[in-house]
């Protein structure tokens, strides 16, 4: 599991906090200071491997990293720095110091808050579902541990052309939007908006589409933390190629529900994001593969990402 480093600090009174102060030759104010003003940090073993054969003894390595693809920088025992390789790890364990991924002590966004009726779904709801998500990465460095794919349907924000996030799936979820993704292929079951919250939605914003938005999570589960400006950008592209009918909306065919591509004119999306915190991997938009004109076995989405570059595809499922 995951450590927080600064509550690991406040344990038996502080006792280890006032040892890092002692080798690093500040005052504890002063680290307790510094401590306070960073962002939370985890600290665990990311590598399975590792964990499995890390006994406790010397040979070990700390080390951090700021972005996904940094070269982690690490530490011996004896103080000695190296730089690690970014893609692969070391055979020497590594103990990994890094910004928090996990939100220790901060209660999740209850699912479906913004989506209408969500709170009495199960797996067996009827409404939009995946089976199948296939990316060309895990878009996460090794030091940060296995990827946190999430799912989110976005949708008008109020009468805006601003978007929000209706509803999340994904390790955090909760309930039947939850789903664990720890490699670049995943098949299963897992519900993405339920019929009642498309119902709701139709009602509150009418005519309008929704988006299926893929990233992969580096700062707090479920809460998309992205630079509006990029996200911007990234609609705009999708609209000077593929044109409107980048969003979808779930479509009754003679006794069957659809869920079909519709045109969207969304792209602007209001971000609590800032320089304090690490920035989610913007996977990308699922465009239906009629109108990407591209076509995966097993799929029917394909996940577009930043120039227009193809980084997934999805099996979405009205049932």
């Amino acid at each position: 599991g995951k450590i927080y480093f600064q509550r690991l600090l406040d344990d038996r009174n502080g006792q280890a906090r006032g040892r890092l102060a002692k080798l690093s030759l500040e005052s504890e104010t002063s680290v307790t200071t510094d401590l306070n003003a960073a962002a939370p940090i985890e600290v665990y073993l990311p590598v399975p491997e590792h964990r499995r054969s890390w006994t406790g003894g010397p040979n070990v390595l700390v080390a951090t990293a700021e972005e996904d693809d940094d070269a982690p920088i690490a530490y011996d025992l004896t103080g000695r720095r190296q730089r690690l390789d970014p893609k692969l790890p070391p055979g020497v364990p590594v103990i990994a110091l890094v910004r928090a991924e996990q939100p220790f002590g901060v209660a999740l966004k209850s699912p479906g808050s913004a989506g209408g009726p969500a709170a009495a779904a199960s797996i067996n709801t009827p409404g939009l579902h995946m089976t199948y998500a296939a990316f060309v990465s895990t878009f996460e460095g090794w030091l940060k541990g296995g990827p946190e794919f999430e799912v989110h349907i976005l949708g008008q924000d109020g009468t805006s052309s601003a978007m929000e996030s209706y509803q999340c799936a994904g390790a955090k979820a909760g309930g039947p939007y939850e789903f664990d993704q720890n490699s670049r292929e995943w098949n299963g079951r897992v519900l993405l908006f339920s019929q009642a919250q498309f119902d709701s939605y139709a009602q509150t914003h009418p005519g309008q589409a929704v988006r299926v938005f893929v990233l992969e999570d580096d700062d707090g589960a479920c809460d998309i933390k992205m630079d509006s400006t990029r996200v911007a950008n990234f609609f705009q592209q999708l609209r000077n190629t593929y044109g409107d009918l980048t969003g979808g909306k779930d479509k009754q065919q003679y006794a069957v529900r659809m869920f079909q591509n519709a045109s969207s004119l969304l792209r602007l999306f209001r971000s609590a994001w800032s320089f304090i915190t690490t920035q989610d991997d913007l996977v990308g938009n699922a465009i239906e593969d009629v109108v990407a004109r591209e076509f995966y076995p097993g799929a029917n989405w394909v996940v577009k990402g930043a120039n227009n570059e193809t980084y997934g595809a999805l099996r979405l499922e009205m049932r």
